[in-house]
């Protein structure tokens, strides 16, 4: 059995710095600019058969973005998510990258939770976390 975690974090980086994004992993650096991804907490179950080694796995988005005008929304937060979302899932169940040693048979958005903006003297930081579980087949 081979061990999912590289090769889905790799192929999130790749995504999300792709459209344009900052992406870190597990933590970012202070002076970073928003908006920004940390690839957070990944999780791996294995439900293989008789026949093959399948594993459900998650990996957590945790997305910054910061707006120096007070009274704005949640808005330019939601656009960037959408932006994650409909090219990470072009279609419903399906996986825009694949996997090297992976076969990917479906992939869904398990939880997106909000946090109250934080206001500083400078910003408007807004802040969402969405988990994403694949269900992989090693080839």
């Amino acid at each position: 059995m081979k061990d999912t975690t590289y090769p889905l974090r790799k192929a999130y980086y790749s995504l999300i710095s792709g459209l344009g994004y900052d992406c870190y992993d597990t933590k970012a650096p202070n002076s970073v600019n928003k908006p920004y991804v940390i690839l957070g907490t990944q999780t791996s179950a294995e439900e293989s058969t008789k026949n093959s080694f399948n594993m459900r796995c998650s990996i957590t988005l945790d997305i910054y973005a910061g707006f120096t005008d007070f009274y704005s929304s949640r808005k330019g937060l939601d656009l960037i998510v959408n932006n994650i979302l409909t090219n990470l899932m072009p279609s419903p169940g399906q996986c825009s990258f694949t996997l090297t040693d992976f076969d990917i048979f479906a992939t869904k958005k398990v939880i997106d939770n909000d946090f109250d903006p934080i206001v500083t003297d400078t910003q408007s930081i807004f802040r969402k976390i969405i988990v994403i579980e694949h269900l992989l087949k090693q080839k």
